[in-house]
Formats: C-alpha cells, sequence, structure tokens
C-alpha cells in the first residue's frame, strides 16, 4: 500500500466500492448523494479495478474518479486468482487505512471479496446496497447467485430494491431491523442521464435505420448462455427477425466474446441487424428511449426496461427480477426456440398495439430517490 493511496483514503469514514460497469452505474449516484451530505472529505471512491474500459465510460459519464484504484484486473485470469488478489490487497489495504463502513453493491466478485475482506476484519460496518435479489439456484447465474447469497449472510446493512428482495431476505432469516427498502440507484443513474443530451453516436449507430422500423436494443453475455444455449437463441432471433423485417436490431458485442461464434453464425448477414461494438452507458440510455422492445440476459436492462414502459424478452431460464415480469413489462423466455419465438411476438406485439400512446408505467424498481433513501438510513445509523 503506498503512501499516496493512504493519503487518499485518511480520515474518510465512508467508503463506495465499485470494480465493473453495472457497479459503477449503480454507485456512483449513491457516492455523489454521499459527497453533496458528508463532503469528499469524509467519502470515499474505491475501484477494484475488475474491469478496465468499460467502467471508465461510466466514470466519464458522471465525470467523477476513484480515490484509489485497486489494480486487480489480468487478462485471462481465473475467478479464483481474481478473488485471491481481492483478498490480499484488501487485507494490504485495511492494515495501514480502514474505513467505519463499507458499501458493495450487487452481484459481483468485486461486492463479494470486497465483503469478505472487510468481514474478516470483524469491525467494518458492511452495507449492500441491492440486497435480497435471488433466484434460488447457486449456480444461475454463475458466480452471481453464490455472491450475493455470501453478501446476505454477512453484510450489516441490507439496502433492498424492492419490497420481494426485503421478504426474501426476511425469509432467510436477516435481522428485520437491518433491512431497508430503498428502491434500486440504478434508476436514479437511468434518469439522470436520461436528462442529458443525447450523444451524436447515436445518429451513427442508427444510420441504417428506416424510419418505420421499430429499434431492438440485444445484449448477451452472460456465463451460463455460452455454448448451446447462445447459439438456439440466436438461432431462435435469426428465425423472427427474417418474418419481421420491420424490425431493426442493434447488438451492441460483450467484450468478453461468449457470444461471437453464434453472432457470426446467425446475425451477421442479416440487413436489418447491425453488429457494433460496446455502447457507452449514456449511449445506452438514450438508445433504451426509442426502443420498441429489448432482448437480453442483462439485468440492468430487465430493470431500466421495465422502469420505462419498454418490453423486455429475458433470454435467462431464471430471473431475480420478477417483479418486472409480475408487472407485465417482461417475460422470461429461457433459451428454447419455441419460449424465444412466443416471447418476442410478445413483445412485438405490444410494440404494435402501443405504438403513439404515451407508456404507462409502474416504476416497479423506484422512482429516482434510491440514493437519498440510502444515505437517509447511512445518517440516522450514524454510519458516516
Amino acid at each position: 500500500m503506498n503512501q499516496n493511496e493512504v493519503a487518499a483514503l485518511k480520515d474518510k469514514t465512508l467508503w463506495i466500492m465499485l470494480g465493473t460497469r453495472p457497479e459503477a452505474i449503480k454507485q456512483i449516484p449513491l457516492y455523489q448523494e454521499a459527497v453533496k451530505r458528508w463532503g469528499k472529505e469524509r467519502v470515499a471512491l474505491v475501484n477494484s479495478g475488475q474491469h478496465r474500459d468499460l467502467l471508465q465510460q461510466v466514470l466519464d459519464t458522471f465525470e467523477v474518479e476513484p480515490d484509489v484504484d485497486l489494480q486487480i484486473f489480468k487478462g485471462g485470469q481465473s475467478l479464483a486468482e481474481m478473488s485471491a488478489s481481492l483478498l490480499l490487497r484488501c487485507r494490504e489495504l485495511f492494515q495501514s487505512v480502514k474505513p467505519k463502513t463499507l458499501i458493495v453493491q450487487g452481484d459481483t466478485t468485486t461486492a463479494a471479496l470486497l465483503g469478505m475482506a472487510a468481514f474478516y476484519e470483524g469491525d467494518i460496518q458492511i452495507c449492500h446496497n441491492e440486497a435480497g435479489l435471488r433466484t434460488g439456484q447457486i449456480r444461475n447465474p454463475f458466480p452471481e447467485e453464490f455472491n450475493r447469497q455470501v453478501l446476505g449472510r454477512i453484510a450489516t446493512y441490507h439496502f433492498a430494491p424492492t419490497e420481494k428482495a426485503k421478504e426474501r431476505l426476511l425469509s432467510e432469516g436477516v435481522d428485520a431491523s437491518s433491512v431497508f427498502t430503498t428502491g434500486n440507484t440504478g434508476i436514479d443513474a437511468l434518469l439522470k442521464v436520461q436528462d442529458m443530451g443525447a450523444p451524436h453516436s447515436l445518429e451513427t449507430l442508427l444510420a441504417d435505420k428506416k424510419p418505420e422500423q421499430g429499434l431492438v436494443l440485444m445484449t448477451a453475455h452472460r456465463r451460463e448462455n455460452q455454448g448451446a444455449s447462445f447459439d438456439e437463441w440466436f438461432g431462435a432471433w435469426a428465425e423472427f427477425l427474417k418474418s419481421h423485417p420491420d424490425v431493426y436490431v442493434l447488438y451492441p458485442q460483450h467484450p468478453n466474446d461468449l457470444a461471437k461464434g453464434a453472432a457470426e453464425k446467425y446475425l451477421k448477414s442479416l440487413p436489418n441487424v447491425k453488429l457494433c461494438s460496446p455502447t457507452d452507458y449514456k449511449t445506452t440510455c438514450h438508445l433504451l428511449k426509442q426502443c420498441a422492445f429489448v432482448v437480453t440476459d442483462s439485468g440492468g436492462l430487465q430493470e431500466e426496461g421495465s422502469s420505462l414502459g419498454i418490453p423486455v424478452v429475458v433470454c435467462r431460464q431464471t430471473s431475480e427480477r420478477m417483479e418486472a415480469v409480475e408487472a407485465g413489462y417482461s417475460r422470461l423466455a429461457g433459451s428454447e426456440t419455441k419460449r424465444i419465438l412466443e416471447a418476442c411476438e410478445w413483445a412485438y406485439g405490444e410494440w404494435k398495439a402501443n405504438l403513439g400512446k404515451e407508456r404507462v408505467l409502474s416504476w416497479p424498481f423506484g422512482r429516482g430517490d434510491a440514493s437519498v433513501k440510502i444515505c437517509n438510513e447511512i445518517e440516522r445509523l450514524k454510519l458516516v
């Protein structure tokens, strides 16, 4: 631990942790609200370094920089290697300087391992932002379900995005006095960014789209879908697109390339599909505003799409965000051809039926004030 890092964290009692793009999206609004209340002299933003380019895009959008970067990223490293690096780096960090309270987010390796490192210290208050999401299947999604269940056991306080998430924690025996329903800070981020001007890159991205075509944003990146699942999903999707030329698909390809082979085989040659590099967060938020529907295995897009009243086809066997399904905004499609085709026809029908109408929203994941609610609890509990 070098002296610059120690100096950057000295006297900061509340540390907000991130390491991936999804964490940055959901932690930065919380960090900004905390800084507004308590100042940078008491609040730190700490980056594990799990991701690089995609994370930096979000930092640039919100114009913030971490106080410290733990720099644990190495190309090609396994989950075990990354986990070991995080634990050792955090032990070194906590021996030099230690927070009163650590806030981790979601279900990443960064969240789980930083939480564990703080738990081993014994005297750090661990807060879990977006607590209580579950599929109940320890390997689906992998390793996310394991990560969030670990945090459910070791966190001191749990900020649940919905009542369903809170109820799940209570059913697992978590003390009710430590669980708070706050909404999802990802919706805070979405609404903040949509208030910013749309980037010029949108025009280039959609240059080939015809005015009468409905825009569909598609993403694919889950480990559990790699191989046969991606093949069946993309094959079914290609079948749908051939019979629906009035749909135009933008598919930003994830850097992990798990779906690259299926995309090349089934989608690349279709005239109403555009494969592109990953879009930055600001561009994605403004693309969503224009979407007819979304096809994805992403957790964040389930929340964002449903919060904007956009139909979402979820190409996964399970979802920890059933609130969107129950509200009528999402369909769980798995990766089987029949189910995907049925779900895509549902989303297409919803788009056609509501053309020109104002979208009716039920806000299943909060109304954009989750950061305020979390900071209210932090203040009440004297965690800063």
